[in-house]
């Protein structure tokens, strides 16, 4: 399955590098964010060489806090839009808060970069050392400035609604070592639907 999968992924590729398309965006956000993309492609067309695989396990405890109370309304993982109706790879989680709400490191660290994207709006990207690093989008303000080493807890921006949301909320998203993972692997959820 897993090799059928990845073929149609390739072909799909192939085809849409075959066509004349305007990759104008994506260029300008791998040259934003290159090294934070540049795993992106490894993760979906990873070969079946186990040993060049690093595992995303999850389960490494590191034992994080939630970065902001709210309503988790988009999980990570493959999505439907709502819009297009179709499938996509959600890269982290949506969480729903109030504007303005503080948003805090889950873990200490030192803040990598803080730049403006355009469907993320305001971001911050933090180093956690040992290979972790966390996402923090759509934030109306940003705290902290790159260099700054910041402890578990510390509020880095607040909630807001700047890139492509209309409503308040926290893009979140986690990488461990390139890779990336989902976020509720390594957060303790006060619900279901909540962080």
């Amino acid at each position: 399955m897993e090799n059928k999968l990845a073929q149609s992924v390739q072909e799909r590729v192939r085809s849409t590098f075959s066509q004349e398309n305007d990759y104008t965006a994506v260029i300008q956000d791998y040259l934003t964010f290159g090294w934070w993309l540049n795993s992106y492609d490894r993760m979906v067309f990873r070969s079946d060489n186990r040993d060049e695989a690093v595992p995303a396990s999850g389960k490494v405890d590191y034992q994080l806090s939630a970065p902001v109370g709210g309503t988790i309304v988009q999980r990570f993982g493959s999505v439907k839009s709502e819009v297009e109706g179709e499938q996509y790879f959600h890269t982290g989680i949506d969480v729903e808060a109030s504007l303005g709400a503080p948003i805090r490191a889950v873990k200490g660290g030192v803040v990598v970069s803080v730049a403006n994207h355009e469907a993320f709006g305001r971001v911050v990207q933090i180093d956690h050392q040992n290979g972790l690093y966390s996402m923090y989008g759509h934030c109306s303000e940003i705290l902290v400035q790159e260099g700054q080493e910041v402890e578990r807890g510390q509020i880095v921006g607040k909630v807001g609604t700047s890139g492509s949301t209309e409503t308040p909320k926290l893009y979140f998203e986690l990488r461990e070592r390139g890779e990336l993972v989902d976020p509720l692997l390594f957060l303790q959820p006060q619900s279901r639907t909540g962080i």
